[in-house]
């Protein structure tokens, strides 16, 4: 294997670590009334059935998400946020097995699956916390979204590499 076929599976492996680091990074961040909230009174029992203080909710992390949710809205909501977050988690966990295994189209079906439900996550929760001007978006929904990009690229690059080996033996004479 030539240095330049090992290149998309570096982008790849870049890619999930961006991944794996988004979902520990804040997704979201109190801003403006709520961060100053949170900055006087960071001990202050918040959500009591999370037992989730002030001081928690500064940044929040995809993964706590559904903790969240349920706090607030109840165990309903928080169990529909939390099948997301698994499911989610589930396509990002299938995404970069494929393309470990190096079955690009498998793996880029799984990364826009991984998209479509990140994005459909951030419109769930858009109007109530970031639309409402209580959160702002953290260092974890970006890493995210550059963490899908980059297994995309990595994989249609894989893709079209596999797609140029195969015309290359086709033309190549028969010895």
């Amino acid at each position: 294997m030539k240095v330049s076929e090992k290149r998309p599976s570096w982008v790849i492996l870049v890619g999930i670590l961006v991944l794996l680091l988004g979902a520990f990074l804040p997704y979201m961040t109190a801003a403006g009334e709520m961060a100053r909230y949170i900055e006087q009174n960071p001990d202050r029992m918040e959500i009591a059935s999370e037992n989730l203080t002030a001081g928690d909710l500064k940044n929040v992390p995809i993964h706590a998400l559904g903790k969240v949710i349920t706090g607030i809205y109840g165990k309903d909501d928080g169990m529909i946020a939390n099948v997301i977050l698994l499911v989610l988690g589930g396509f990002a966990v299938l995404t970069a097995l494929f393309a470990v295994l190096k079955k690009p189209i498998v793996a880029l079906v799984f990364d826009v699956l991984t998209l479509g439900g990140f994005l459909f996550l951030n419109g769930l929760i858009k109007e109530d916390f970031i639309g409402a001007d209580k959160y702002a978006r953290g260092m974890g929904f970006y890493a995210i979204i550059v963490a899908l990009g980059l297994i995309f690229a990595g994989v249609v690059w894989m893709q079209a590499m596999k797609i140029a080996g195969k015309k290359t033996e086709a033309s190549s004479p028969m010895e």
